[in-house]
């Protein structure tokens, strides 16, 4: 004759629910735990991630009365040659710096050439207004105007563009008006690797590949 299974005392039952209870306890206790800390990860990866300035957005002058001037020539990639009422002028861009192609005594440097053909794209035989840093013109050591050349009529600023594009450098070297948004207008060319950013990135990484 088979004996018939013992029922769980009251005593057994208790017992099972109260370490059910506890494993309950302990997997919402580590659960908790699993996310302060997934949560403290994320805050302090937050914490020390670069801080990225909002993209510079310049407010467009009022070109009203100003008269605009014809481009004749894009001597590189941050100087135009243009016809004023006083004849003609070279007019060497505030603040932007891009690398050398005239230049009597260096050689043409890496992207240089695609600096200059993108200011030509801007800005050949275009009308442009100078706008200046101060109330009045002012000359650099090579007697070239210093402007701020922005494309009639649609008010683009080639300065601005230049650097935005990753066809040239922030010149900072002297104070304008416009440094702050200049620097950060370069930053953002160079993590998105724009232009010549995008071409130091390929030299470097040319440079570290096996003969």
């Amino acid at each position: 004759m088979t004996a018939s299974k013992a029922e769980p005392t009251e005593v057994e039952c208790f017992g099972n629910k109260a370490q059910g209870k506890r494993m309950n306890k302990r997997t919402f206790t580590l659960v908790i735990i699993l996310l302060v800390c997934v949560l403290g990860l994320s805050v302090a990866t937050f914490a020390l991630a670069p801080k990225v300035a909002a993209f510079p957005v310049l407010k467009k002058p009022d070109f009203s009365g100003q008269a605009a001037c014809e481009v004749i020539r894009v001597v590189d990639g941050d100087t135009i040659l243009v016809k004023t009422d006083t004849g003609l002028s070279k007019v060497r861009l505030i603040g932007v710096d891009t690398p050398e192609t005239v230049h009597p005594s260096k050689p043409i440097e890496r992207y240089g050439k695609e600096a200059s053909l993108f200011l030509t794209n801007l800005l050949k035989g275009e009308q442009v207004y100078l706008l200046y840093e101060g109330e009045k013109a002012t000359t650099d050591k090579y007697s070239r105007l210093l402007a701020y050349v922005y494309r009639a009529p649609d008010g683009l600023f080639a300065n601005v563009e230049i650097i935005r594009q990753g066809y040239g450098y922030a010149y900072t070297r002297f104070p304008f008006k416009y440094k702050t948004e200049f620097r950060q207008l370069e930053q953002f060319a160079k993590q998105a690797k724009k232009g010549l950013w995008e071409s130091k990135a390929r030299a470097v990484k040319s440079k570290k590949l096996p003969d």
